[in-house]
């Protein structure tokens, strides 16, 4: 059981107040002995009487409590037992706009993406200016394959939070996937420009780079991000392909070896190793990366193409 925290013993002992509950119910009060007050004694006028919390006082400081133990629990992982505390949270206190947004948060993590919209739109519908809200239902919208509707929820995010880097990786990401690489390009830049020491702002550029066909931009941005972080397999994996685009399959091996050191599993990285080999008449070794790629799964696409050369190449 999770240690109480001192705000919920105290809420405890107002709910006992408010439910007029004590240790000895069953024993009368001592009835009090009346006294005497002096007749010079002023009687007090402006005294206030004690007061007790109201039930719904209590249900919103009770709420607070169960909404911090499901933020803990989200920072956990723990997604499950993060939504049950925001479940009671929001049935105490049903205007507690932040765990309608965790829980969404939480929905969108599990991949319930109906659900996280749903908890999102009761937060914008409490608090319109709330841009992590436009932002995360942006994303949503986005997972559940509706770009246009995440990407008007991207430019409203941006629109309450135009200091924010990541609304605008995030608009980015989405103008990228409709194809309209230009304004992406723009939409990275801006975001590099407000916060320059981020490797995957420069990993989304240059995949948009490479996307538009200027492979020196690319190359260069892959570059930055691998600076930056230096175990980036997938801005490996990124570098390996516009080196591929330029004819240049060494460098190509080189980065998805590189890819592969960082990132075991990658399966995408020994498939397009698996290429170059193929591309330089090493089958020997063009079977070995296609084969692992088959073992560690591939997308549907690539694995037709990959048992298809496995096919085709020498025993």
């Amino acid at each position: 059981m999770d240690k109480a925290s001192p705000p919920f013993k105290t809420l405890m002992a107002c709910l006992l107040i408010v439910l007029n509950l004590s240790a000895c119910t069953n024993q009368a009060a001592p009835t009090p002995k009346p006294t005497i007050a002096p007749t010079n004694a002023p009687q007090p006028t402006n005294t206030s009487l004690p007061t007790t919390p109201s039930f719904q006082q209590v249900d919103i400081k009770l709420a607070e409590v169960f909404f911090d133990r499901g933020t803990d629990y989200l920072d956990k992982d723990d997604l499950d037992r993060a939504i049950t505390e925001f479940d009671k949270a929001i049935q105490l206190n049903p205007n507690l706009t932040e765990a309608y947004h965790n829980r969404g948060y939480a929905f969108g993590m599990k991949g319930d993406l109906n659900r996280a919209i749903s908890d999102l739109d009761k937060v914008i519908q409490l608090d319109p200016s709330h841009a992590l809200a436009y932002h995360n239902r942006g994303v949503a919208y986005n997972l559940k394959g509706d770009l246009h509707r995440g990407l008007s929820d991207g430019l409203k995010a941006i629109q309450l939070t135009p200091s924010d880097p990541e609304v605008y990786n995030y608009r980015g990401f989405i103008y990228s996937g409709i194809g309209d690489l230009d304004h992406a390009i723009d939409d990275y830049s801006k975001a590099i420009q407000l916060n320059s020491g981020v490797a995957k702002l420069y990993y989304f550029r240059g995949n948009a780079y490479r996307a538009k066909g200027d492979l020196d931009g690319a190359i260069k941005d892959y570059d930055r991000a691998i600076r930056l972080k230096p175990n980036y397999a997938e801005a490996y994996h990124g570098r390996g392909l516009a080196y591929h685009d330029e004819g240049d399959f060494d460098q190509a091996i080189g980065d998805y070896t590189k890819a592969i050191q960082f990132a075991p599993q990658y399966a995408v990285a020994y498939y397009n190793r698996g290429l170059e080999y193929h591309n330089l008449g090493v089958d020997e070794h063009a079977r070995a990366d296609l084969e692992t790629a088959l073992q560690l799964g591939l997308p549907q696409d690539l694995e037709a193409d990959a048992r298809k050369l496995l096919q085709q190449l020498p025993f």
